[in-house]
């Protein structure tokens, strides 16, 4: 009678290679896929969420009368967008 290699015998060289690559795609996939928490960027985000609506509950009035104001939500939020830009 024949010996017949199994495709799961331990003694072949595929099978721990396998092994080894299910724990680490399986390690990688539990790595958190975020950036933590950020304080800074938490209260930054509060506080041009408040300037934001502000300037929206005063939209019946003319634009000129707030260009100013709007320029500056606007350079804020710029500064704000590369902040998170740059967090891991």
């Amino acid at each position: 009678m024949k010996y017949r290699r199994r495709f799961f015998d331990l003694k072949t060289p595929h099978v721990p290679l396998i092994a080894v690559l299910i724990c680490v795609l399986g390690l990688y996939g539990c790595a958190p896929k975020i950036a933590p928490f950020s304080e800074t960027a938490y209260l930054q985000a509060v506080e041009l969420k408040v300037i934001s609506l502000q300037l929206i509950e005063q939209a019946d009035r003319p634009y000129d009368e707030f260009r100013d104001e709007i320029t500056a939500l606007r350079f804020e939020l710029r500064k704000a967008l590369e902040f998170a830009k740059g967090r891991p």
